[in-house]
């Protein structure tokens, strides 16, 4: 008997194998975690950021083509609190800011879990944007340090 995959179903990713031949095998075991949780991104803290740092830490994604629709973009977070969480902002593929999806618009998740929603003002959702977009995601406040990030959905509406 051999087997190997994984599958996201729910909230649970499920891993599940065989053991090799050589191994007496009694069948396929199953390993589950929460979805999408292999991994995280989780900023370094060496300090508060001095007068010569413009910038704390933050991710950029690569360009994203939406090909006119619009997007509801989520994240697979953990522990955002009143000392840590992140702020997302919409740039254009050449790294400026997308009016009305800025740091200053963004109202970024407060609870833990999967596909929590970032909204923008009054936005719930990225549209009107033409061309090629970056997802930046800044980790802030005075423990950074200590939200994980799992995963940035962008699911087309």
């Amino acid at each position: 008997m051999q087997g190997q995959d994984f599958e996201n179903i729910g909230d649970e990713t499920l891993f599940w194998y065989a053991p090799w031949p050589e191994q007496k095998s009694d069948g396929i075991r199953t390993a589950v975690w929460r979805r999408d949780r292999l991994g995280y991104f989780q900023a370094y803290s060496h300090g508060p950021l001095t007068d010569s740092e413009e910038e704390g830490p933050h991710i950029v994604s690569a360009p994203i083509d939406l090909e006119d629709q619009s997007a509801l973009l989520s994240l697979n977070i953990n522990q955002p609190n009143e000392y840590c969480g992140v702020s997302v902002e919409i740039l254009d593929e050449r790294f400026a800011p997308v009016e009305g999806y800025t740091h200053a618009d963004c109202q970024p998740p407060s609870e833990s879990g999967f596909k929590q929603v970032v909204k923008w003002a009054d936005k719930t959702s990225i549209e009107g944007v033409s061309g090629r977009i970056r997802i930046r995601v800044d980790f802030t406040g005075i423990r950074f340090e200590d939200v994980h990030l799992y995963a940035v959905y962008l699911d087309l509406t």
